[in-house]
């Protein structure tokens, strides 16, 4: 991802068990000084939202030199950020609960020819990885056309660098309290950077070991630090 520094613009959060995960909800017109490029608000690199300890200002690629194409960048890295929380809490939520329900009669053509005797029941889903299995390739189509395309083409279009949906934060407006806002929208640049990094680390960890994470912490809290790995590689 970019540069950990660059103008952002506002969002909510919301506090799950495992993460805090920022979702539509945006902060109105957030102030000039927070929205403006920086060749008109003059503010230096090194001060604008997501440089922060221990970290400081990081930038060894010189990516935050280009205002136009740090732009793009700033949003990019907001978005994935968004994604990968999200993808965080879809990957964990599945490990303590599911909704129950047939998703597949008995007997019905899935993965694009064969029957499934019996039936697939949500509880049949395992969690993690391994829930990839049990799309069919229609599954993926749906999954591309009617969510991934209208976000991409019409309700956040790539073109689009403002990340705003102006709902607000919880409905409220954060516009006139600057300090407030300015921490928003580090806490959403912060655990974006952290879920991008955990969602990688559980799939990789998952690959490696062969056992999805709620497996592996069952271990880890019975004192088997190195089953999880040492068994499987």
């Amino acid at each position: 991802h970019a540069a950990l520094a660059g103008p952002a613009p506002p969002c909510a959060f919301v506090r799950t068990a495992w993460l805090t995960v920022p979702f539509a909800g945006r902060t109105r017109a957030p102030p000039r000084a927070l929205r403006a490029p920086r060749a008109v608000a003059a503010m230096k690199v090194e001060d604008e939202l997501g440089v922060l300890p221990p970290l400081g200002f990081w930038d060894p690629l010189g990516l935050a030199e280009d205002d136009a194409k740090f732009a793009r960048r700033r949003a990019v890295e907001i978005k994935h950020g968004r994604i990968a929380m999200l993808a965080c809490v879809g990957y964990l939520v599945p490990e303590v609960f599911k909704f129950d329900f047939v998703l597949v009669p008995n007997g019905d053509p899935i993965f694009g020819g064969g029957t499934l005797d019996g039936g697939l029941n949500t509880q049949d889903i395992p969690p993690g990885i391994g829930a990839f299995n049990y799309v069919p390739p229609l599954g993926w189509l749906q999954i591309l056309f009617f969510i991934i395309a209208p976000v991409e083409i019409a309700i956040w279009p790539a073109s689009d660098y403002t990340c705003d949906y102006g709902t607000g934060y919880f409905g409220r407006d954060l516009s006139s309290n600057p300090e407030e806002l300015r921490e928003k929208l580090n806490k959403e640049l912060q655990n974006g950077r952290a879920a991008m990094l955990g969602i990688m680390g559980m799939m990789t960890q998952e690959v490696i070991s062969g056992l999805h994470t709620g497996e592996q912490t069952k271990l880890l809290l019975s004192g088997q630090y190195n089953l999880p790995f040492g068994a499987h590689i």
